[in-house]
């Protein structure tokens, strides 16, 4: 079955057993309306959370990228912010740079290690650049 079509089945359930209520903002959602609905972790991965349905719920696209890597519990009733500021993305982390083909290949990696590809690409560029600084070491040092 194609990811697409799990993701689509997951939102479907999880919209059924959440009464088509947003989880951030406490109203309605509607599939085929304006506003695109999403299934947002109620503890972010970033964070320890997994992907297991005790973990999602579901939101309107636009409160779960609001919510960002923050979890459920800094929200109000209404959706407000009411916890700390949000963690910086890491600079390391980025992957606007990244050619498609090896963005794939970086996700296949990180699923079989069981491990969150941006932690994965981070520890990537981490270890290369201990890599290049040795390198340029034993370059200077010969």
């Amino acid at each position: 079955m194609s990811e697409c079509t799990n993701a689509t089945e997951r939102l479907r359930r999880i919209y059924e057993r959440d009464k088509s209520i947003c989880g951030i903002c406490h109203k309605r959602v509607d599939l085929n309306g304006k506003r695109p609905a999403a299934v947002d972790h109620i503890v972010p991965r970033s964070q320890g959370g997994s992907d297991d349905d005790e973990n999602l719920q579901l939101a309107h696209s636009i409160c779960n990228s609001k919510k960002a890597r923050r979890s459920a519990k800094d929200f109000d009733h209404d959706g407000n912010y009411i916890g700390p500021p949000p963690p910086k993305p890491s600079p390391h982390t980025s992957v606007r740079n990244v050619p498609d083909e090896a963005w794939r290949e970086l996700k296949a990696e990180a699923a079989r290690q069981g491990e969150h590809v941006g932690d994965l690409l981070a520890r990537y560029i981490t270890e290369g650049i201990a890599l290049d600084a040795q390198a340029r070491l034993k370059r200077t040092n010969h």
